[in-house]
């Protein structure tokens, strides 16, 4: 059984990553295409600038990973 602090600890990580995963998919991304590049430590604002300048997600994905 996980101590309150490991518990502490998971849930803020979860928290963490559902909160960047959400940044990316308000930004245009598909859950999907936010995890993987959440997973391979993409720059949100490298991101987002390219869907504002008009780059289809798949492509943006391709480009950053």
């Amino acid at each position: 059984m996980m101590d309150t602090h490991a518990a502490r600890t998971a849930l803020e990580e979860w928290d963490t990553h559902e909160w960047w995963v959400s940044l990316f998919c308000e930004s245009g991304y598909e859950r999907p295409q936010a995890e993987k590049l959440l997973e391979a430590g993409v720059n949100w604002h490298e991101a987002d600038a390219l869907l504002r300048d008009g780059c289809p997600s798949v492509l943006a994905v391709q480009i950053l990973t």
